[in-house]
């Protein structure tokens, strides 16, 4: 039978506890998401992203990682826990090793530099830095410089000098181009956005240095993440059709700068005037590179709450009581910029701000769903900014509804493009984006459309509207603990006269006790709309189909089957029937598991109902 160990080290991942947490074969993971234990010789399993079991298991299986199968798996070269399938050798000008780079299951690359003695050292500490293939690389007048050995050694099968940078290089390392002095270079970019960001890169390194540099988007008609080995494949090319079909791209004239003059117009924190008309840069609760969704009813305190805190960030100031690391932050107010502008004006005044803070806000909406031109537009802003802002740490976006006009909420398809689009921003600078987003008419169900938002999103933030204040609380989080409540509630700053001598005043969050809001009348309840909603499927079903069961111990609940609780969340959650699975899943064991729900011989009831 599997073990545990068997499924990690096929996988990767990491140890945790008694178990490890792996890389799950059901859907598409880039972090490890997948628990897997041992207990009384069976194996344990759950998927933190939603995925159901039985899905997990059939995943498995398919790998030959599940039952009788599994014997079957024959690793090629055992080295620690992972499984090397290639080895890609580094070489000086005279032939001599000077580093060595792996290639695992799961797809990893690490490298290790030979020992004077005889055998490797992990790491590449101390390694020097040299093209792949560099003999072959000296002795031609022109070479093809792609992304990753593999697209190397086919190229070369064909005849074709080619040569790569090592991924332990980093970014392209100082003084590479002399390597390529007097060559004819043609550079072959991977068809996404970080293949065409590192050869840009390339193109203005060798610009001067190289006889002549091409750029080479070859790919461009193939898939997204299509490399040089997929257009071989495509193209049945020889090595003089390869050579033949590269040379029609024209030489580079110049370094790749960027282009300023096409970028939105911003106007600065310190510039705004009141219209009269390791990584959680925020503690515990927000994370660089990630995103998150603040989702509401309307006149809750969406916009205000993400204001009062990216106006923290660009500050540097303790957000409720949790440190905060400082950085740029650029507000898309798709919504329009009259309100905004006074809200921040409010706040500069309340707590006595002055002086350039690197605050930015875009005062009109981008489409991010359909629109290459915005979102080639917003990339060229946001990098302007970063390099005018030292980088920028948070990007908010005001309404989601908003940047993806044209988009069906409610479909996973647009969702997806939508969010692509987001995750592009997030590569290009680092930054946090955040979404402000809607609940539907149906509150208790969460944030409005698509699933998708939710899966998407790292941190989930759902704020409530009490009576005299609302609470913003947070749902979901992917690598953080669970957990936060933020009362908050809005005190009224005067900013000045209008032409008519009316004054004109906006408004700044004022931190309420969330806890106030719920005592003392308010029991403990559910986390979340989502977990909310499972739990009234389940009053519905007691109503409907309950009845009196007495267990062998003694226990006499009024309770219903589990799959009467499980049908009836589905009919409330609606949408495809994987999604409801998954919802269904998650939610009820979390239900479960903080006591709201008691569960024995498949049958469920209300706690301290």
């Amino acid at each position: 039978m599997t073990s545990a160990a068997d499924i990690f080290r096929a996988l990767g991942g990491t140890k945790k506890g008694s178990g490890y947490m792996v890389q799950c074969p059901a859907h598409d993971d880039r972090n490890p998401s997948l628990s897997v234990d041992e207990k009384d010789g069976k194996l344990l399993l759950k998927c933190f992203a939603g995925c159901d079991q039985r899905d997990v298991v059939s995943a498995l299986r398919d790998r030959g990682l599940w039952g009788e199968a599994a014997r079957e798996v024959r690793p090629l070269r055992v080295e620690g826990y992972s499984l090397i399938t290639h080895t890609y050798d580094y070489r000086d000008e005279g032939g001599d090793l000077v580093a060595q780079v792996c290639r695992y299951i799961p797809k990893d690359f690490r490298p290790r530099v030979p020992l004077p003695d005889g055998g490797f050292r992990m790491g590449a500490k101390g390694a020097r830095v040299v093209p792949y293939r560099l003999p072959e690389l000296m002795a031609s007048d022109s070479v093809v410089l792609c992304e990753g050995e593999k697209d190397v050694n086919a190229l070369a099968a064909l005849g074709v000098c080619a040569t790569t940078r090592p991924g332990y290089a980093g970014k392209w390392p100082d003084g590479f181009e002399q390597f390529f002095a007097g060559k004819h270079v043609f550079v072959v970019p991977d068809n996404d956005a970080a293949g065409r960001d590192k050869g840009e890169a390339a193109v203005a390194a060798l610009y001067g240095v190289a006889a002549s540099v091409r750029f080479c988007e070859v790919c461009a008609d193939l898939g997204r993440r299509a490399d040089v080995s997929d257009w071989l494949e495509a193209t049945e090319l020889g090595g003089a059709g390869v050579m033949a079909a590269l040379g029609e791209f024209a030489v580079a004239d110049a370094p790749v700068v960027l282009d300023e003059a096409n970028v939105f117009d911003t106007f600065g924190f310190s510039d705004i005037q009141a219209s009269f008309a390791s990584d959680d840069f925020v503690e515990d609760l927000l994370i660089a590179g990630q995103m998150s969704v603040v989702y509401g009813p309307s006149n809750s305190g969406k916009t205000f709450f993400a204001t009062d805190l990216a106006a923290h960030v660009a500050l540097g100031r303790t957000w409720r009581d949790r440190d905060v690391s400082q950085g740029g932050c650029l507000y898309i107010a798709a919504e329009g910029a009259w309100g905004i502008k006074n809200r921040l004006v409010a706040f500069r005044q309340h707590y006595d701000v002055s002086g350039d803070v690197p605050f930015a806000v875009l005062p009109q909406a981008v489409n991010m769903f359909d629109s290459d031109e915005d979102l080639d537009r917003l990339i060229n802003t946001v990098r302007v900014l970063a390099r005018d802002m030292g980088g920028l740490r948070l990007i908010v976006l005001d309404t989601l509804s908003r940047v993806a006009a044209g988009a069906d909420e409610n479909s996973a398809k647009d969702a997806s493009i939508v969010v692509a689009s987001a995750d592009k921003l997030r590569a290009l600078t680092g930054a946090h984006v955040m979404l402000i987003h809607h609940t539907g008419k149906d509150s208790a169900r969460g944030a409005r459309g698509s699933s998708v938002w939710r899966a998407s999103c790292d941190t989930e933030i759902e704020i409530e509207a009490g009576e005299g204040m609302s609470v913003a609380r947070v749902t979901k989080q992917r690598e953080l603990e669970i957990g936060g409540e933020f009362g908050f509630g809005l005190d009224v700053v005067e900013l000045g006269l209008n032409g008519r001598g009316k004054p004109v005043s906006s408004c700044v969050v004022a931190v309420r006790d969330a806890a106030a809001a719920d005592a003392p009348s308010r029991p403990p309840r559910p986390r979340g709309a989502a977990q909310r909603q499972v739990m009234k499927a389940l009053r519905n079903a007691l109503v409907a189909a309950g009845g009196q069961r007495t267990f062998r111990d003694g226990l006499t609940v009024h309770c219903v089957p589990w799959e009467v609780w499980r049908d009836e969340a589905y009919r409330l959650i609606g949408g495809e029937s994987k999604h409801k699975s998954t919802r269904f899943n998650r939610m009820s064991e979390a239900l479960i598991g903080d006591e709201f729900v008691g569960c024995l011989d498949d049958h469920v009831w209300v706690i301290n109902a």
